[in-house]
Parts: structure tokens; C-alpha cells; sequence
């Protein structure tokens, strides 16, 4: 999988929007130790999947 193949089909697309951004968002705000800004948290959220993917997943 490469960051050009990754949304094949829509694929990713699908997977972010199937995020429940609420969730999300209190696993940021657990893991930063702050509140995360409402607005930023889809944008962690892309920047994290993205990671998980290309490094065939990891521990969170």
C-alpha cells in the first residue's frame, strides 16, 4: 500500500467518514492530555489512519 493507492475505490473515503468524530475526539483529548479543538480532530484523525495503514498497523 502506498499513500497514492490508498484510496482505491474510496475506500479511505468510506473508512473516515464511518469514524464516529465524537469518539475520535476523546481519544485525542486522552492522549494529548488536553482538550482537542473539535475542528483539529478530524485532521489527527486522517493524520493517524494514514500512519496505521502505510505501517501495516501498530499499537494504539
Amino acid at each position: 500500500m502506498t499513500e497514492n493507492d490508498m484510496n482505491a475505490f474510496g475506500q479511505y473515503d468510506d473508512l473516515i467518514q464511518s469514524v464516529d468524530i465524537t469518539i475520535a475526539k476523546q481519544y485525542f483529548d486522552e492522549k494529548e492530555g488536553s482538550n482537542v479543538p473539535k475542528r483539529k480532530v478530524r485532521a489527527k484523525l486522517d493524520e493517524l489512519l494514514r500512519k496505521f495503514i502505510l505501517e501495516d498497523g501498530f499499537d494504539i
